[in-house]
């Protein structure tokens, strides 16, 4: 997986998106591709707010601001459609701990939709 999602680079063979053959440098790369990565073992930047983590890894350029305002209004619009009390503008470390568990670390996530 992290060949597909452009982590890595392949030692040999190809791979094919629709037949196609195609090279994935990155994963911004992969994504155009329709290529999307769930990682197991997900690490969240606790001092980010919640929709900074969301986007980190899938801007749209290099500036922050119109990929932020973006994904605003769709986390909004999911957070409605879903019924989830999501304040995007929250800062990781300052979210209620998994306390039943008795770890600290972990948090609650959102799936974004890669397309």
């Amino acid at each position: 997986m992290s060949i597909l999602y452009g982590f890595y680079k392949p030692d040999a063979g190809q791979i094919l998106v629709g037949g196609k053959p195609i090279s994935i440098s990155d994963s911004q790369t992969a994504i155009r591709a329709g290529i999307g990565m769930v990682f197991q073992h997900f690490k969240l930047v606790q001092n980010f707010t919640v929709l900074e983590n969301i986007i980190l890894g899938v801007e749209d350029g290099a500036l922050l601001r119109p990929s932020l305002s973006k994904a605003r209004g769709v986390l909004k619009r999911l957070a409605a459609e879903y019924q989830l009390n999501v304040d995007p503008d929250e800062v990781v470390e300052n979210l209620p701990s998994d306390t039943s568990s008795g770890s600290r670390s972990s948090r609650r996530c959102i799936a974004w939709p890669t397309s």
